[in-house]
């Protein structure tokens, strides 16, 4: 379809020149002329003796005055409908129009493919701003300042109309008029309008035309054709935080864009859609019900602003799921309902409302007639999900090199998990989870302060009685609150049931196409008994850590940062005692071949345990290099480490070689010093000799010192040794980074295999005897997540006795007095 593009822009002296060459396919750029359709020069007989297209242009550069415009260019889209011929005729009716025989021009046409095979005709179109006069100038006069009084003595005069908004305005119009024009007369339905997208929407809402605004409903596709070049040159990585958010936003809009486009022209007929998208069409519209397309029609009529205030609204309700006492939100929450239902009020009975959903009614199931049609052509008798085709596909590839002990655990994982408390925890941001267990560690805190203070009051501990009843207010006061929200979140999560369902439901979709894949991959994998005892030996040590770990992040959610990690804990949890109790089913009765793998097992681990130690040892001492190395302690010369290997960097490695060089004549020095003190007074020659060499090699010390001394004299606090003593600071401290996160790692993986030994110890009867694993009381925090605030607490809380009881009552009546 025909898209409207002008692109108006100035050049700087010294570059048109070289920009002429590219737009015509010249010089150097000659190999390009694959893509160059047509160019064309004009109007540049004004020079003496005539010149060249390129020639005017460098001319341009060499005599227009330093930080002028040596140019204007106009970059214009030229309708994808036309052939060359006819986009040919275009282009020079508009320069005709707008260039005339005032200014000197240059034009090139080209045509680019994109991936899709889709062409780009495009033309650039660069101008002189200087306006001939039919006089006849040499090259350098005509770039002169233009004289008033006597023209043919100053250059040609510059016309200021075009630094101009309002002939840019006018050039825009010009444009759109004269392309509309060639459509016309050539036989194409198609127009181009040089409006704003909003504006354009807005007139094809006027004229009813749904569809078409639908596709006008985006961002325009722009950006600064700087940023596009430095992108080719430097990459992503190194553009500015401005320029990628650009070129971010700049490929969303074009993904949208030909995305819309795409779907505009499969409505009007003009484009067959492909099996895939007749798949996700059909399935779409199958979902579309009476009241969307109501909604859509309400929409319209509002100019947006249903669709804007319910956006917004649907937001606040997410949050409030989250934060259920805000105060704030509930506020929001209750205008921005009452605005909309005011919206439907206003507008629902209208007449204009009534025609524009019936209009919207014919064009959706005309759409609905196009789809059904081409997937009668592609043989789809029934819908067929692609999504979930798409979903097993990714799971083929997630673990189609996954071992079968991994498998068999995520099998496990997904057996545990259920999806509608999952869906729920994922609407809540985890928050329910966190929320539950905040409230079964408090109650625990409560029943034990509770049975603490009984004690007190038996014993007639008066200050401590006081400081316990004290914590237990505020615990008490805590979890009020907290069972407060837990209640209100429930209840918000009971308001939107019907996105709890989808969740779930698509939750559920995913879970059982990846158990139908981990399945079938296991269904083709087989474990020998070496295996089966060492996963379940990995199993109890795993399960034990994380048990530890569910603990830690439950007592040390602050801000509620863990709350994700506490739910998939308790999965982890979960799964793992399934796991191992299903395996000691098969390995626990036959003790012999238990005891027999596990001897063959502790060989391998204890040559695992040997290597870690090793690697941890070799990590060790690196790191303390790493620590010297970056340590601010200033040596003797009032350097510090970093600084010297800064300053031999600097220097090329020359102050490494005076150093050691140094180094190496002292030692040679204080050796010929011990054999002159070990040789006989008598030995005059030797002794001479010796004498020599020492004082030859200290004279030799001495000019290495001077040099080391120079070396540290010239850069010291230098601005160039302190930046590349930072990069090198930067270097170090990122490689101790990685050496302290991988010693950690080999550490926890070590610590893991003195558990798997002792365990394995345990089996072969070396240490205490081994027990099996016994699978305790599950950690089941929400059943079905319907509780009340009733039933939460009957859940949480265990029975309290009739003394319990008795106490609370009597602590209750108890305030001044101490009563025994």
């Amino acid at each position: 379809m025909a898209e409207y593009r002008l692109h108006y822009k100035k050049g700087k002296v010294g570059v048109a020149k070289a920009h002429a060459e590219y737009i015509l396919r010249e010089n150097k750029y000659s190999k390009a002329k694959e893509d160059l359709i047509y160019k064309e020069s004009g109007n540049m007989d004004c020079i003496i003796d005539g010149t060249s297209a390129i020639d005017f242009w460098e001319s341009a550069d060499n005599f227009e005055r330093i930080n002028g415009v040596s140019y204007r260019e106009l970059e214009l889209n030229i309708p994808n409908e036309f052939n060359h011929e006819q986009g040919i005729e275009l282009v020079q009716n508009f320069v005709k129009n707008e260039i005339g025989y005032k200014h000197p021009y240059s034009f090139a046409i080209h045509e680019s493919h994109n991936k899709d095979g889709e062409k780009n005709l495009h033309c650039h179109l660069m101008f002189s701003e200087r306006e001939l006069d039919d006089i006849l100038r040499t090259k350098e006069q005509f770039f002169k300042r233009a004289n008033s009084k006597k023209p043919e003595l100053g250059g040609a005069k510059k016309d200021n109309i075009w630094r101009k908004k309002e002939q840019l305005l006018s050039l825009r119009k010009s444009w759109e008029v004269i392309t509309n024009t060639a459509l016309e007369k050539n036989g194409f339905d198609e127009r181009v309008s040089c409006e704003s997208l909003k504006k354009q929407r807005e007139e094809a809402i006027k004229k009813e035309q749904y569809d078409k605004a639908d596709f006008l409903d985006r961002n325009p596709v722009n950006i600064l054709g700087k940023t596009l070049r430095k992108i080719k040159r430097v990459g992503f990585k190194n553009l500015s935080k401005e320029e990628q958010e650009s070129i971010t936003k700049y490929k969303e809009a074009k993904e949208i864009r030909a995305s819309k486009k795409r779907e505009y022209e499969i409505k009007k007929g003009n484009v067959v859609p492909t099996k895939e998208e007749c798949q996700l069409k059909l399935n779409k519209i199958t979902n579309t019900t009476e009241e969307d397309l109501k909604l859509k029609a309400l929409n319209i009529i509002t100019k947006g602003a249903f669709y804007s205030h319910s956006k917004i609204l649907r937001k606040i309700e997410n949050q409030l799921l989250i934060d259920p006492l805000n105060e704030v939100l509930r506020k929001q929450e209750k205008e921005l309902k009452e605005t909309i239902n005011s919206l439907k009020l206003e507008n629902e009975n209208s007449p204009k409302y009534k025609r524009i959903y019936e209009q919207i009614n014919r064009d959706f199931e005309r759409e609905k007639e196009i789809y059904q049609a081409a997937s009668k052509d592609y043989g789809i008798d029934k819908l067929e999900s692609l999504q979930e085709e798409k979903i097993t596909k990714s799971y083929e590839n997630k673990y189609k090199n996954a071992s079968s002990e991994s498998l068999e655990f995520r099998m496990k994982e997904l057996e545990v998990e259920n999806p509608r408390e999952l869906a729920k925890n994922v609407l809540t941001n985890f928050r329910l989870e966190a929320i539950t267990k905040d409230i079964m560690i408090n109650e625990q805190l409560k029943e034990s302060l509770t049975n603490k203070m009984q004690t007190q009051l038996m014993i007639g501990e008066r200050e401590g009685y006081k400081e316990s009843d004290l914590k237990l207010k505020e615990i008490e006061k805590k979890l009020d609150y907290k069972y407060k929200e837990y209640d209100l979140m429930i209840d918000g999560l009971e308001k939107q049931k019907e996105k709890v369902d989808r969740l779930e439901n698509e939750i559920k979709a995913k879970k059982d196409n990846e158990l139908k894949v981990i399945k079938t991959l296991l269904g083709t994998s087989e474990n020998t008994n070496t295996d089966k005892v060492k996963n379940y030996i990995e199993n109890l040590v795993k399960l034990e850590k994380a048990k530890t770990n569910y603990e830690y992040y439950s007592n040390n959610n602050i801000d509620e940062k863990y709350n994700i990690i506490i739910y998939k804990q308790r999965m982890n949890i979960l799964a793992y005692e399934n796991s191992l109790v299903e395996k000691e089913k098969e390995l626990i009765p036959n003790k012999k071949l238990l005891e027999k793998e596990a001897k063959r097992l502790l060989e391998s681990c204890d040559l695992k345990i040997n290597s870690l130690n090793k690697t941890v040892d070799t990590l060790e001492k690196g790191k303390e290099k790493l620590d010297k190395f970056t340590s601010e302690k200033k040596l003797e010369n009032g350097y510090t480490t970093i600084q010297l290997l800064a300053l031999n960097k600097i220097t090329k490695g020359e102050y490494n070689k005076v150093f050691f060089e140094a180094k190496k004549i002292s030692k040679d020095i204080n050796n010929l010093e011990k054999e002159l003190s070990q040789t006989s007074k008598l030995n005059f020659i030797k002794r001479s000799s010796i004498s020599k060499d020492i004082e030859t090699l200290k004279t030799n010390y001495n000019k290495c010192k001077s040099s080391e001394e120079n070396l540290l004299k010239k850069y010291k606090d230098s601005a160039y040794l302190k930046d590349v003593s930072s990069n090198i600071n930067k270097c170090l401290n990122t490689a101790k980074k990685r050496v302290e996160k991988e010693n950690k790692s080999l550490k926890e993986d070590r610590n893991i295999q003195y558990l798997i030994k002792r365990k394995l110890n345990e089996i072969v009867g070396l240490e205490r005897e081994f027990k099996p694993y016994t699978k305790n009381k599950p950690i089941q925090l929400q059943k079905d997540l319907k509780h009340t605030l009733g039933g939460l607490k009957k859940a949480l809380v265990q029975d309290k006795k009739p003394n319990q009881n008795n106490l609370e009552i009597k602590l209750q009546k108890e305030k001044e007095g101490w009563e025994l």
